[in-house]
């Protein structure tokens, strides 16, 4: 059976995403061997290392989870696509949730105090950085709205239910 191309475009969508994350945890785990050597410049707070070892498994599990919708949706299985509607739900909450965040950040900072980190800073550095910031969570959240709609089609849903006896659905009715 023919694939859809939202669906191909999909899968090849959650395996860079889950290409991403893997790469993220392996910066985590350099930087918790980098933390826990003895040459650190400045001391570490206790709980460092078991947060970023708890944040990496969490990753590789998130990882795993989109890998295994990826091969669910390559093979119209329906639990992949119940899989990705959970994947997109939760992707446009964190997106809201994330823009909320970065407006309220932008609003609270005052762009012509100089930071005592970096005075020399221009002044309107932070309020680019979390507009840049803005429009990467808009964009995955337009993302995850796309997959809520488009897996939610009829047409859509169709591709996944055949493979239970139903009709195909490039048979007429």
């Amino acid at each position: 059976m023919q694939r859809p191309a939202g669906v191909i475009l999909t899968a090849i969508t959650l395996g860079l995403l889950s290409g991403l994350e893997l790469l993220f945890v392996a910066i985590l785990t350099f930087a918790a061997v980098v933390l826990s050597g003895s040459e650190v410049a400045a001391p570490q707070p206790p709980f460092a290392i078991p947060i970023i070892i708890g944040l990496g498994v969490f990753l590789v599990l998130l990882a795993a989870w989109a890998i295994l919708t990826l091969i669910g949706l390559i093979r119209l299985r329906e639990w992949a696509r119940r899989s990705i509607l959970v994947i997109a739900g939760c992707l446009l909450a964190l997106s809201l949730v994330s823009v909320a965040g970065t407006a309220i950040a932008a609003s609270i900072l005052t762009p012509l105090t100089p930071s005592p980190d970096a005075p020399n800073m221009p002044p309107y550095t932070m309020h680019i950085v979390l507009l840049f910031e803005a429009l990467l969570h808009v964009i995955s959240g337009i993302l995850a709205g796309w997959w809520l709609v488009y897996f939610n089609l009829r047409s859509t849903a169709a591709y996944f239910l055949a493979e239970y006896g139903n009709l195909p659905p490039e048979t007429p009715v």
